[in-house]
Protein backbone atom coordinates (compact mmCIF):
# COMPACT_ATOMS: atom_id res chain seq x y z
CA UNK A 1 0.00 0.00 0.00
CA UNK A 2 1.69 3.58 -0.94
CA UNK A 3 -0.12 6.47 0.89
CA UNK A 4 0.88 10.04 0.24
CA UNK A 5 0.25 13.31 2.02
CA UNK A 6 -0.22 15.59 -1.08
CA UNK A 7 1.79 18.58 -1.43
CA UNK A 8 1.78 20.44 1.86
CA UNK A 9 3.34 24.31 0.77
CA UNK A 10 5.99 24.92 3.17
CA UNK A 11 6.19 28.77 3.13
CA UNK A 12 6.10 31.47 6.11
CA UNK A 13 3.58 33.68 4.93
CA UNK A 14 1.32 34.06 8.12
CA UNK A 15 2.91 31.06 9.65
CA UNK A 16 6.12 28.84 10.43
CA UNK A 17 8.18 26.98 8.18
CA UNK A 18 8.98 23.66 8.66
CA UNK A 19 12.60 22.49 9.10
CA UNK A 20 12.11 19.18 9.31
CA UNK A 21 9.21 16.31 8.78
CA UNK A 22 8.71 13.28 11.00
CA UNK A 23 7.37 10.24 9.61
CA UNK A 24 5.59 7.75 12.68
CA UNK A 25 5.71 4.50 11.97
CA UNK A 26 3.77 1.47 14.63
CA UNK A 27 3.52 -2.07 13.28
CA UNK A 28 0.63 -3.35 15.29
CA UNK A 29 0.75 -6.61 13.71
CA UNK A 30 1.32 -9.11 16.45
CA UNK A 31 3.63 -11.23 14.13
CA UNK A 32 4.65 -9.88 10.99
CA UNK A 33 6.98 -7.05 10.34
CA UNK A 34 6.59 -4.71 7.92
CA UNK A 35 9.05 -3.33 5.52
CA UNK A 36 8.56 1.01 5.17
CA UNK A 37 9.39 2.94 2.29
CA UNK A 38 9.32 6.59 2.34
CA UNK A 39 9.97 8.69 -0.32
CA UNK A 40 9.81 12.66 0.10
CA UNK A 41 9.38 15.18 -3.25
CA UNK A 42 9.94 18.59 -3.00
CA UNK A 43 8.82 21.78 -5.82
CA UNK A 44 10.35 25.25 -5.34
CA UNK A 45 7.58 26.92 -7.44
CA UNK A 46 4.57 25.98 -9.75
CA UNK A 47 4.75 24.40 -13.05
CA UNK A 48 7.40 22.37 -12.16
CA UNK A 49 8.13 18.64 -12.19
CA UNK A 50 8.51 17.66 -8.61
CA UNK A 51 12.39 16.49 -7.37
CA UNK A 52 13.08 13.34 -4.88
CA UNK A 53 14.91 14.93 -2.20
CA UNK A 54 15.07 11.58 0.51
CA UNK A 55 14.22 8.30 0.08
CA UNK A 56 15.00 5.39 2.65
CA UNK A 57 13.68 1.79 3.75
CA UNK A 58 13.80 0.11 7.03
CA UNK A 59 12.13 -2.51 8.75
CA UNK A 60 9.58 -1.84 11.93
CA UNK A 61 9.23 -5.53 13.81
CA UNK A 62 5.48 -6.21 14.97
CA UNK A 63 4.60 -4.40 18.25
CA UNK A 64 7.21 -1.86 18.03
CA UNK A 65 7.71 2.04 16.30
CA UNK A 66 9.78 3.88 14.58
CA UNK A 67 10.59 7.80 13.69
CA UNK A 68 12.63 9.11 11.20
CA UNK A 69 12.93 12.85 11.25
CA UNK A 70 13.90 14.02 7.26
CA UNK A 71 15.34 17.61 7.00
CA UNK A 72 13.09 19.66 4.25
CA UNK A 73 14.74 23.41 5.14
CA UNK A 74 14.29 25.84 2.60
CA UNK A 75 12.06 24.22 0.24
CA UNK A 76 8.80 25.80 -0.94
CA UNK A 77 6.67 22.39 -1.13
CA UNK A 78 7.14 18.74 -0.09
CA UNK A 79 5.09 15.57 -0.11
CA UNK A 80 5.70 12.31 1.60
CA UNK A 81 4.76 8.98 -0.07
CA UNK A 82 4.97 6.11 2.79
CA UNK A 83 4.83 2.28 1.31
CA UNK A 84 3.86 -0.36 3.23
CA UNK A 85 5.06 -3.79 2.50
CA UNK A 86 3.46 -6.46 4.59
CA UNK A 87 1.14 -9.40 4.84
CA UNK A 88 -1.29 -7.08 6.89
CA UNK A 89 -0.39 -3.02 5.77
CA UNK A 90 -3.93 -1.86 7.46
CA UNK A 91 -2.19 -3.25 11.08
CA UNK A 92 1.20 -0.45 10.30
CA UNK A 93 -0.02 3.14 11.06
CA UNK A 94 2.13 5.84 9.30
CA UNK A 95 1.56 9.43 10.34
CA UNK A 96 3.59 12.65 9.46
CA UNK A 97 4.44 15.81 11.12
CA UNK A 98 6.34 18.67 10.57
CA UNK A 99 8.35 20.82 13.03
CA UNK A 100 10.16 24.09 12.78
CA UNK A 101 14.02 24.64 13.65
CA UNK A 102 13.56 24.26 17.69
CA UNK A 103 11.40 20.84 16.85
CA UNK A 104 8.30 21.84 17.55
CA UNK A 105 5.46 20.36 16.09
CA UNK A 106 3.50 22.77 13.11
CA UNK A 107 -0.01 21.36 13.89
CA UNK A 108 -0.71 22.89 10.55
CA UNK A 109 1.24 20.45 8.85
CA UNK A 110 0.23 17.39 10.37
CA UNK A 111 -1.28 14.59 8.50
CA UNK A 112 -3.46 11.52 10.43
CA UNK A 113 -3.50 7.80 9.16
CA UNK A 114 -6.81 8.35 7.69
CA UNK A 115 -6.36 11.84 6.35
CA UNK A 116 -2.99 10.36 3.99
CA UNK A 117 -4.60 9.53 0.53
CA UNK A 118 -3.49 6.49 -0.89
CA UNK A 119 -1.76 5.75 -4.60
CA UNK A 120 -3.65 2.99 -6.19
CA UNK A 121 -1.47 3.06 -9.33
CA UNK A 122 1.87 3.21 -6.65
CA UNK A 123 0.12 -0.65 -4.77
Amino acid sequence: MVYTTGLINNTNDGGTSAANVIVNITNDDPTNTALVLVKIFYAMGTGVAKTPLHFTGYYVASGFVDIHTFSIVGIMAYEVQIEIDSSTPNLTIPTVFATDTFGNPIPDTRVLQPELAFISALS
